[in-house]
């Protein structure tokens, strides 16, 4: 019989092999030359104000202290700081989304997968019909699988990594126009 501290290794293991192939590929290609960059990046150039959705949390990250307010409050505050005007009008204007979901498998009763998620929804022109709709321009995901005890801290890492690489690409994509 296989040990449970050998499964969790292997669970483990396949986590993060499954986690690096999806940062890689939903991940912002990120290019030492700004005048290639990516279109997703692209999208971010001359973003200057912005409004902020936290999306509902699931119970057990309100449990650990997660508190949807706090979040948004301190991401409109990092976001002001870096030089973005942060509002609660929406029209024409740029939605960060936030999300936070999160897997159990009950044979690692200790663990949690999580999965932050940063969307930029935009308004466009769809050229065929001329019908201005709001997309996602911009995704950024990360994947992580931690001790349940751990996921309050995990959680708020992994959301200030998403906003200090949205940050960093929007300066970016500013200089590519440059």
């Amino acid at each position: 019989m296989i040990s449970r501290q050998c499964l969790v290794r292997v669970a483990v293991a396949g986590f993060v092999v499954v986690a690096v192939a999806v940062l890689a590929w939903s991940a912002p290609i990120l290019n030492s030359d700004p005048a290639k960059l990516h279109p997703q990046e692209r999208s971010l150039t001359k973003v200057q104000s912005v409004r902020v959705i936290i999306h509902p949390l699931n119970e057990l990250l309100l449990k650990e202290g997660l508190d949807p307010l706090k979040i948004k409050a301190d991401w409109v505050e990092k976001l002001r700081e870096g030089g973005f005007e942060v509002s609660e009008e929406g029209k024409g204007r740029p939605v960060l989304a936030v999300t936070v979901e999160v897997a159990f498998d009950e044979a690692l009763p200790d663990a949690i997968a999580i999965n932050p998620m940063l969307e930029v929804f935009q308004e466009v022109v769809v050229q065929r019909t001329g019908e201005v709709v709001k997309v996602p321009t911009y995704k950024h995901k990360m994947v992580g699988l931690f001790k349940t005890s751990q996921v309050g801290k995990s959680v708020n890492m992994a959301l200030d990594s998403l906003l200090d690489s949205f940050i960093e690409t929007c300066r970016r994509a500013d200089q590519a126009k440059k």
